[in-house]
């Protein structure tokens, strides 16, 4: 620090770093306040899988935990957990760690969420919507490892949108790396290799297909570099467990007869993902598609299309699966918040805003704290 002005190694003083990045700064607070009241109250719900990653970290750290080949097949949030499991209980690694990661998204999404709607109040209210739905508080602060998932889709989606702007190989590498990275904790990330074909393939419009087909070839190492790391610990699984314990065989032949295998199940598994956001979500939906020049309507039904894929391929039709599709969903509910307090008042429609967003942080609160009894009471499984 250099004396007297305040003033940091890049020449920007506390108080301009705050004022510049104020909304950021007010999301992270907010979600700092968020944790301690997940702290203060016990809120790292557990699930029945939980005792399964419990003990697939004690199987990492010491070999004390029993073998669950399908949690040691996605080990990517168990390694961080196993360090802090020296000094701390496992559920309270985990609940460290959910944390950082819960915290590390914020800037992602307001950087994607920026990028997208060209608006840092609007940046602000999608990373709210996102900081406090119903999926984050209850499965990505629980003892599981979704809310890594969340923050590399996070990433991703960042990422994805620099390649649309600027097209830099640099991305397209670090693209792969965090895809490459996500697959190892859910697989379902994978689906983001077809939306960079896509846009490879958009970026080479009015050219012949054989020349577009030679963009994607160059795309080789990049999705090699994705999927090497998925097709090692396949061998790895292979080798140690057999073939009964790897991915495809878990996948395709340990079918079970609940219902989030029933066509039906589908529409209630975005209800619960989603909540109260599919009325801003659809109230916004037009506006978005017409207005915002990052993503046209083609382009935003291809993304859709194929964030819905692994649903489909894994016919496991789970509010967490379905909730892969927020970084389509979670920027146009904002549009329609913002589009709400518009039309419902000229005088303050700010204030309305922020009404708005407190009433739908203390729902989700309450749904993530008390869900579980209201939906065994209407007989709908969401876990």
């Amino acid at each position: 620090m250099e004396g007297g002005n305040g003033r940091g190694i890049f020449g920007t003083s506390f108080r301009e770093l705050i004022q510049t990045h104020r909304y950021l700064v007010l999301i992270l607070f907010l979600a700092l306040v968020q944790l301690g009241v997940e702290f203060a109250f016990n809120g790292f719900t557990s699930f029945p899988d939980t005792h399964d990653y419990v003990q697939t970290v004690d199987w990492f750290r010491d070999g004390s935990g029993a073998e669950y080949p399908l949690r040691i097949q996605r080990p990517l949030e168990i390694l961080l957990v196993v360090p802090f499991s020296y000094v701390l209980s496992t559920a309270d690694s985990f609940k460290v760690v959910n944390s950082l990661l819960y915290l590390a998204s914020k800037p992602f999404f307001f950087s994607f969420s920026r990028k997208l709607l060209k608006d840092d109040r609007l940046a602000f209210v999608s990373t709210i919507l996102y900081t406090f739905a119903m999926c984050v508080l209850y499965w990505g602060l629980a003892l599981i490892t979704d809310m890594m998932q969340w923050l590399l889709v996070c990433v991703v989606f960042d990422l994805l949108f620099d390649i649309k702007e600027k097209w830099r190989t640099r991305d397209l590498y670090e693209v792969a790396v965090v895809v490459g990275l996500g697959i190892l904790n859910k697989e379902s990330i994978g689906a983001v290799a077809l939306i960079l074909i896509y846009i490879v393939l958009k970026s080479g419009h009015g050219l012949p297909w054989t020349k577009k087909i030679g963009k994607v070839a160059r795309l080789v190492p990049e999705l090699v570099l994705m999927f090497a790391p998925f097709v090692f610990v396949q061998v790895l699984m292979y080798v140690y467990f057999g073939p009964a314990d790897t991915f495809f065989s878990y996948h395709f032949t340990h079918k079970t007869g609940d219902i989030r295998g029933a066509v039906w199940y589908l529409p209630v598994t975005f209800v619960i993902a989603f909540n109260i956001l599919l009325v801003p979500f659809l109230l916004g939906l037009r506006q978005f598609l017409r207005g915002n020049m990052m993503m046209n309507a083609k382009e935003y039904a291809v993304f859709l299309i194929i964030l819905l894929l692994p649903i489909v391929a894994f016919e496991q039709y789970s509010p967490r699966l379905a909730f892969l599709i927020f970084p389509l969903v979670i920027p146009v509910a904002a549009l329609g918040v913002d589009r709400v307090s518009t039309r419902l008042t000229k005088r303050m429609p700010q204030t309305l805003v922020w009404i708005l967003l407190a009433l739908y942080i203390t729902l989700n609160n309450a749904v993530a704290l008390f869900g579980d009894e209201v939906r065994n009471l209407l007989g709908i499984w969401s876990r």
